[in-house]
């Protein structure tokens, strides 16, 4: 599936804008539109802030929480050069991984980006 009808953005913020929901250190923001993975990336950077990272099993579970499960969500993650290598749009390694059965799948365009459905990636 290439698109979504929710996104999930992040800036590192002492106070979050309005509409902004604020966590610990980070604000997320839920956007009701459908959109592509690059919609999303040019939104993101037209609100100063980043597709979605998730660091830890704490993130994971609150993001999670605050997503609709019959829905799928852009991750900020994309694959880099090997079948399991994968970076956050802001050049970190990605860490923690909640991959669904048979995924990372194999190397093609149409299967380098990672959304997030029902707390699994895909």
């Amino acid at each position: 599936v290439l698109f979504i009808v929710f996104q999930v953005t992040v800036v590192k913020s002492n106070e979050c804008p309005t509409g902004w929901v604020r966590v610990l250190n980070n604000c997320y923001y839920n956007l009701n539109i459908l959109v592509t993975r690059e919609e999303n990336q040019k939104l993101c950077s037209q609100l100063n802030a980043n597709m979605l990272s998730i660091e830890d099993e704490f993130e994971h579970s609150m993001v999670s929480a605050m997503t609709t499960w019959d829905f799928s969500y852009w991750l900020g993650a994309v694959r880099t050069s090997t079948e399991s290598d994968f970076k956050w749009d802001t050049n970190e390694t990605v860490g923690l991984t909640k991959w669904a059965e048979g995924e990372p799948s194999a190397i093609s365009d149409a299967n380098s980006c990672v959304a997030l459905k029902n707390g699994i990636w895909r």
